[in-house]
């Protein structure tokens, strides 16, 4: 198949170009129709290029899909609040970068949505979409919108949300589009009180891995050496009592993750937990969504908690 070519393209502010893509995406629920927009020249800044893919619906007005052009849907497109993103996060990234799964927050909306209330940045594995959209070589992340109860959560564990949110959209792991027609995928009423992350000071860690090898039957936590100096800086300044996480990411060798359940507030049978799992390949590498420092924990060993790891010693890094 020919790479997809860029429908239009639009100069947004200095040094920060926006290509705009109409194509049908391949998914678990048949191909869909999309609109990509797709900026060049946040890595001119050292900073990773964004993309914002979104489902079209029936009342965006489009005779035919993909369009020949987009110059009678003008109003659409600028509805949609993508350009506004682009230039703020552009004019802002020297001073506040990006980083992936972070978050920002909007006060009113985004999409053209009053209930989209932020957005998280994700790397999506480039082969996910057709060739032409993404450039070989070029790290890009991926916007997904959230409502205001995702927000919360992905403030507090980013890939416990993407999780929650993928799992909705019938995409594993993780959601590579928005969906502006899906509901929200945790329940708006919620009550967070009794999580560990209530109780906790969290900080994200998205290089670094928990895992539980079958094989092995062990439960590894992976940690690059450019992350230690944060660690054991964050470490040195936390009180005996007090518990520390460490949200993790991903890895391309996993291939399942701990499906958060609300109503697992404590310690977790993993014989008896909800697993996501790749349904091509076998289950070998099961993923959580953090690792804890808790020192009061009685046992000497790492456990699973929630949907992540806690453990009683760090005296190893």
């Amino acid at each position: 198949m020919d790479p997809i070519e860029a429908i239009s393209s639009i100069q947004l502010v200095g040094g920060l170009d926006c290509s705009i893509y109409c194509y049908k995406l391949v998914t678990n629920n048949g191909p869909v129709p999309m609109i990509s927009f797709v900026t060049s020249g946040f890595a001119e800044k050292n900073h990773p290029e964004l993309a914002v893919h979104i489902k079209i619906q029936d009342e965006d007005g489009f005779e035919e899909y993909p369009p020949q052009s987009l110059d009678s849907h003008e109003d659409f497109l600028e509805s949609l609040s993508v350009y506004k993103l682009f230039t703020l996060l552009f004019k802002i990234c020297d001073n506040a970068p990006l980083t992936q799964r972070k978050t920002t927050k909007f006060s009113k909306g985004f999409l053209g949505l009053s209930d989209i209330k932020g957005v998280i940045y994700t790397v999506v594995n480039n082969f996910r979409y057709p060739d032409g959209i993404l450039k070989e070589n070029v790290l890009y992340f991926t916007v997904i919108a959230l409502t205001q109860k995702e927000l919360e959560i992905a403030e507090l564990c980013p890939q416990r949300c993407l999780i929650k949110i993928g799992q909705a959209m019938d995409e594993f792991p993780f959601p590579i589009y928005c969906d502006r027609e899906r509901n929200c995928s945790i329940n708006p009423e919620l009550d967070l009180s009794e999580s560990i992350f209530n109780k906790s000071s969290a900080y994200n860690f998205p290089d670094c891995r928990v895992a539980y090898e079958h094989t092995d039957e062990k439960i590894k936590i992976t940690i690059p050496k450019f992350e230690l100096p944060r660690i054991k800086k964050i470490l040195n300044g936390t009180e005996l009592d007090s518990i520390v996480i460490f949200n993790s990411g991903n890895s391309p060798e996993i291939d399942s993750y701990i499906n958060w359940n609300p109503e697992d507030t404590g310690e977790l049978d993993l014989l008896n937990v909800n697993i996501l799992s790749d349904p091509f390949r076998d289950r070998k590498i099961t993923s959580g969504s953090f690792f804890g420092f808790v020192p009061s924990q009685e046992q000497d060993e790492a456990i699973f908690y929630e949907d992540g790891t806690n453990v009683n010693s760090l005296s190893n890094i």
